[in-house]
């Protein structure tokens, strides 16, 4: 299998949705793209942030396609069929980004994912999975701030092929509809380890990023819960799905899956 490549189109693409913040809608921000490509597999995520009602919404979005030969052209064309895969064969995951500007710097804000990885459960070419920060009111989950959904996604074929996808970025404060006018931050550039094509670079990465849990009695709305290494957040699966098949687990709290057949 050949080894990853991304086209310069589609990176510079995701560099121009990175310095706006995404393809953005009133209540969502949305950026998508091939993470790997080769000539028998393409893994494309989708990563959004949204704000239903208020709340943060974070999905992750994962297609698995091969290629398909046309016989009127008389050539194969790559990620042209939907790649149905077994049961524990894709994966998808995410991790909710806030930017702090005391640091100015950004941080992970912890979610029931929490940057591991959620598999399906049944065989299937297309797999979502959304977390939904709710509440009465609803709260920005780690205090008034922009933040990011950072996309993983992932197929098996011999090896687990994949990447990772920022969002882009947007402004959450409380109570949101009377504070988001008037009290938005300047945007700021996305974290300086993650590359124009959405990719993290580890050489340029801290060796590891704060972690906040939801403080909602905190004046800043959070609280510190330790250090993670950047490393091990954005790893691709390691265990292959026999295992995995052998120790399935039960679904993070509060996380909503949904799955699509291949379409031949």
């Amino acid at each position: 299998m050949r080894a990853l490549r991304r086209s310069t189109a589609v990176a510079a693409v995701m560099l121009l949705l990175l310095a706006v913040g995404g393809t953005a809608s009133a209540d969502e921000v949305l950026n998508s793209g091939l993470v790997y490509k080769s000539s028998d597999l393409c893994v494309n995520t989708t990563a959004s942030i949204s704000n239903p009602n208020g709340a943060v919404t974070s999905v992750t979005s994962v297609d698995s396609t091969t290629r398909v030969y046309v016989p009127i052209w008389k050539q194969w064309v790559e990620c042209g069929r939907s790649f149905e895969r077994p049961t524990m064969n894709m994966a998808a995951s995410l991790v909710l980004l806030f930017y702090r500007f005391d640091t100015a710097s950004w941080a992970e804000c912890r979610s029931p994912i929490n940057g591991g990885w959620v598999f399906n459960q049944v065989s299937m070419s297309s797999m979502w999975i959304t977390w939904n920060w709710d509440g009465n009111p609803p709260l920005p989950p780690c205090g008034t701030a922009w933040y990011a959904t950072y996309s993983g996604g992932a197929v098996y074929n011999g090896a687990w092929y994949g990447g990772w996808l920022p969002s882009g970025n947007m402004w959450f404060a409380w109570p949101f509809y009377a504070a988001r006018g008037s009290a938005e931050q300047v945007r700021p550039a996305p974290p300086d380890w993650v590359r124009p094509d959405g990719s993290v670079d580890l050489a340029a990465a801290p060796s590891q990023i704060p972690v906040y849990d939801s403080a909602p009695s905190s004046p800043s709305g959070r609280r510190l819960a330790g250090y993670v290494p950047v490393r091990d957040v954005f790893a691709l699966p390691s265990t292959p799905p026999s295992a995995l098949l052998r120790s399935q687990r039960p679904l993070p709290a509060g996380v909503v899956v949904t799955t699509a057949p291949a379409h031949r």
